[in-house]
C-alpha cells in the first residue's frame, strides 16, 4: 500500500521482533512479563535445546523437587511436561541479589530479564554447585546501556529449568529499580520537540525501529523524523496500546548483517488524548439500486474494505477504493469463485480504511464501519454499447488481412455482465465478426472507402444480472 510494510498483527508481530531485532544476550522482547505469561526463550536457547515455553497446566506430582509422573519417552513422544513445578529462588529487592537454589541433578536454568536471556547456568550430576547467583539491577543496567531493553518501573524476571528435552520448572518475580545508566550508545542524537521525534541516520544502520510503549515501527535509513502524537493516537485506536498518558519512547538503529543493535536512545514522553482503543465512526447511506451499492464517503478514507459474515465467522475479500460498487457483480464472481454461498440474504460489514498515517509499520486503521444486510435480487443487465470508426490501413491490407478487437469499433462492452455473444447482420463479405470474442476480420484487397457493419450484441449475464436484451451496433471501418 502507502507505506513501507503492513503494521503485523501480535501474534506475527512477536515473530518478527525476534527476527529484526536480536541483541546478542538473546531475542529481545520489549514488553515487560506478567506472572500469567511464561516468557519468551533467545534464540540462542531454543536452537540448542529446542524447549517449550507454553505457559504450563497443572499436573500431579509424585512429591516436591520431583518431576511430573510421566515418563521421559512420553515426554518426549507427547511433548512437554505439564508444569506445577517451582525453583527455589530467593531476590533481595535492596541489593537486587538474586539467589538460585540448584534444581534437580541435571539442568540449565535460563535467566530472563523483560524477555531478555541475560544469563544460562548449566549443570550435571558431576558439579557439586548446590546455588547461582546474579545481580539483577546490574543486569539491568547492562541491558539499557546495551539498547536491549526499554527503561521502565518495574521490571519481570524469569528462571526456566530444562532438562535436554523439556522445560521442568520455573519461577517469576519484580523489581522495581531505577536505573541511572545513560540510555542511549554510540552517541545516537535524538529530541522530541512538538511532539515531533528526531534523529539523525548513523552509518551503517540497515533498519530504524521506534518503539512506543513497548510496540515496534519500522523504518528505513533516509527516515529522520516521526509524529508522534498521531502515532500514538493511532496505536490506541488500533488497539495496540494503552491511552496512559505517559510513553515510553526508544529508537534503535540496527545492522541486519552484523545482526546487532548499533546505536539506541528513549525518553518517557508525555501526551494527553481522548482517543481509545477501538474508537470508529458509522458507515452511513448504504444501498443498492440495481445491483450497485452506494454509501456515503468518509473523510480520510483510502479504501472500504467488505467483510462477509457468515456462520463461521467472517471472510475478508478485496477493498475498493471508490464508495459505489457493483455488488450484484462481485457476488457473482465470489460465488463463481466459490468464495461465497449462492443465497438469499448477504451480510457484509463495510470498513472505511485510513493507510500511511505514520508511515510506518501499517495496518489500515478503521476509522468507520456499517453493517449492510442484503436481500439478494438479480438486477437488469447493464448493457449499452454504441459504434464508432475504426481505421485501417490500406498499405498493410495489400500484403495480409487485419484484425481489430471489438473494442476498437464498439464502444460500451465493458457494461455487459456475462459472456457475450456477437452476431453479423450487414455489411461488406470482406469483413466478418467473430460470434464468441466480437474480434472484426478485414480481409485482404478491400479497397480504400468507408465501411458500415451492423451486429447484433447480447450478454449471458451471470448470478447476479439477467441476460440482457438484443442490442443492435453500426460501427464503420475506415480503409485509408
Amino acid at each position: 500500500m502507502k507505506a513501507i510494510l503492513k503494521r503485523l498483527g501480535a501474534a506475527i508481530m512477536a515473530a518478527a521482533m525476534v527476527a529484526s531485532l536480536t541483541p546478542v544476550t538473546g531475542a529481545a522482547v520489549f514488553a515487560d512479563e506478567t506472572e500469567t505469561d511464561v516468557p519468551s526463550v533467545s534464540e540462542e536457547t531454543t536452537a540448542e535445546t529446542s524447549k517449550e515455553t507454553k505457559k504450563p497446566e497443572e499436573t500431579r506430582v509424585t512429591e516436591a523437587g520431583k518431576e511430573p509422573e510421566t515418563s521421559a519417552s512420553s515426554k518426549k513422544k507427547h511433548g512437554p511436561a505439564q508444569i506445577i513445578e517451582k525453583i527455589n529462588a530467593d531476590l533481595d529487592q535492596s541489593s537486587g541479589v538474586l539467589t538460585i537454589e540448584r534444581y534437580g541433578k541435571e539442568a540449565c536454568i535460563d535467566i530472563q530479564i523483560a524477555g531478555v536471556t541475560v544469563e544460562q547456568f548449566d549443570y550435571s550430576e558431576e558439579d557439586s554447585v548446590n546455588e547461582f547467583k546474579i545481580n539483577v539491577k546490574e543486569a539491568i543496567d547492562k541491558l539499557i546501556s546495551n539498547g536491549d531493553i526499554v527503561r521502565q518501573d518495574t521490571y519481570s524476571i524469569w528462571l526456566i529449568a530444562y532438562d535436554v528435552e523439556i522445560m521442568l520448572a520455573t519461577w517469576s518475580g519484580k523489581i522495581t529499580y531505577d536505573s541511572k545508566v545513560p540510555a542511549s550508545m554510540n552517541g545516537l542524537s535524538a529530541r522530541i520537540e512538538n511532539g515531533i521525534l528526531k534523529w539523525k541516520n548513523i552509518k551503517g544502520t540497515t533498519e530504524i525501529h521506534v518503539l512506543i510503549s513497548d510496540y515496534r515501527c519500522l523504518f528505513f535509513p533516509g527516515k529522520t523524523s516521526l509524529n508522534l502524537n498521531e502515532e500514538i493516537e493511532w496505536l490506541i485506536r488500533s488497539g495496540y496500546i494503552e491511552n496512559t498518558g505517559s510513553f515510553p519512547v526508544r529508537i534503535v538503529f540496527f545492522n541486519e548483517k552484523a545482526h546487532k543493535n548499533i546505536a539506541s536512545w528513549s525518553q518517557t514522553y508525555e501526551y494527553k488524548t481522548d482517543v481509545f482503543a477501538g474508537q470508529k465512526d458509522t458507515v452511513t447511506g448504504l444501498n443498492v439500486t440495481d445491483g450497485i451499492l452506494k454509501f456515503d464517503k468518509f473523510a480520510d478514507a483510502d479504501e472500504y474494505r467488505f467483510v462477509y459474515v457468515n456462520k463461521e465467522g467472517n471472510t475478508e475479500f478485496w477493498a475498493f477504493e471508490t464508495n459505489q460498487v457493483d455488488i450484484n457483480q462481485y457476488i457473482s464472481e465470489l460465488v463463481s469463485d466459490g468464495d461465497l454461498p449462492e443465497q438469499s440474504r448477504y451480510i457484509i460489514r463495510i470498513q472505511a480504511l485510513k493507510y500511511g498515517l505514520t508511515e510506518a509499520l501499517d495496518d489500515p486503521l478503521i476509522l468507520a464501519e456499517g453493517t449492510f444486510e442484503y436481500d439478494f435480487a438479480k438486477a437488469q443487465n447493464p448493457l449499452k454499447v454504441s459504434g464508432k470508426t475504426a481505421a485501417v490501413k490500406y498499405k498493410k491490407l495489400r500484403r495480409k488481412k487485419q484484425i481489430l478487437s471489438a473494442g476498437k469499433a464498439i464502444a460500451g462492452l465493458g457494461t455487459a455482465r456475462g459472456k457475450l455473444t456477437y452476431t453479423k447482420v450487414s455489411g461488406s463479405k470482406k469483413i466478418s465478426v467473430s460470434k464468441s470474442t466480437g474480434k472484426i476480420t478485414v480481409k485482404k484487397g478491400l479497397k480504400k472507402k468507408t465501411y458500415k457493419v451492423t451486429v447484433k450484441i447480447s450478454a449471458a449475464g451471470n448470478y447476479g444480472y439477467d441476460p440482457s436484451e438484443v442490442r443492435t451496433v453500426t460501427f464503420k471501418i475506415k480503409v485509408k
